[in-house]
């Protein structure tokens, strides 16, 4: 899950539901340690930077949620994961 905002935690929210595992990357340090704090798995880090995506398993990653507001970004997160894992699936 990239971006951990409103929309980004209700989609951690609903994982968590459902027993689906995942990583959360985030530039807000706030964010990132109060999700830390409730126990979830989240890095900080900046998802449109190849290394970060594939540090945090994009490889072997069966989906891929961007929740952000910024759509360069988002482009490039999702031009990258699709490069990076083909079969992929993004929202």
């Amino acid at each position: 899950i990239i971006g951990l905002g409103v929309h980004g935690r209700i989609v951690a929210r609903a994982a968590d539901k459902c027993g689906i595992r995942y990583v959360g990357i985030e530039l807000s340090p706030d964010r990132v340690e109060d999700a830390r704090k409730a126990g979830k798995t989240v890095v900080f880090g900046d998802a449109t930077q190849e290394a970060v995506l594939i540090e945090e398993g994009i490889k072997t990653a069966r989906a891929l949620v961007v929740c952000i507001s910024d759509p360069l970004a988002t482009r490039r997160i999702v031009a990258l994961a699709k490069e990076l894992n083909p079969t992929c699936h993004i929202i």
